[in-house]
């Protein structure tokens, strides 16, 4: 995962988006979220079970419209460019950084295989 903000706006790329996201192992085994997990409860506060434990690749929200990261901003036409500015912005302080997670822009996951029958 790796995120970026300006002004109000905070576009996070979720790398590995077709895994079902690492939770901390703290968060995981707490009574609580495993009370919600283990009774098939929908919602975890204001979100989605489902959505804590599968993310898209992007994800952009107005934090000051938006504290609570609910409405995804990132796939909606009227924020295309807001989010290709960002993502912009990413790729340039990868490059500066040298973050070896870089190269997964250009990689295309759904050319990789299971590695079964093949």
């Amino acid at each position: 995962m790796r995120a970026v903000r300006s002004g109000n706006y905070k576009l996070i790329w979720n790398i590995a988006y077709r895994l079902e996201y690492p939770f901390a192992s703290d968060l995981w085994a707490s009574s609580t979220w495993q009370s919600v997990y283990r009774t098939d409860q929908e919602y975890f506060g204001p979100k989605k079970v489902k959505d804590f434990l599968f993310r898209p690749e992007f994800e952009m929200y107005n934090l000051e419209k938006d504290p609570n990261e609910l409405d995804n901003l990132a796939y909606k036409k009227d924020f295309k460019n807001k989010v290709e500015n960002l993502k912009a912005k990413l790729k340039a302080f990868q490059t500066k950084t040298a973050d070896p997670w870089s190269i997964m822009w250009n990689h295309d996951a759904s050319l990789q295989g299971t590695g079964v029958n093949l």
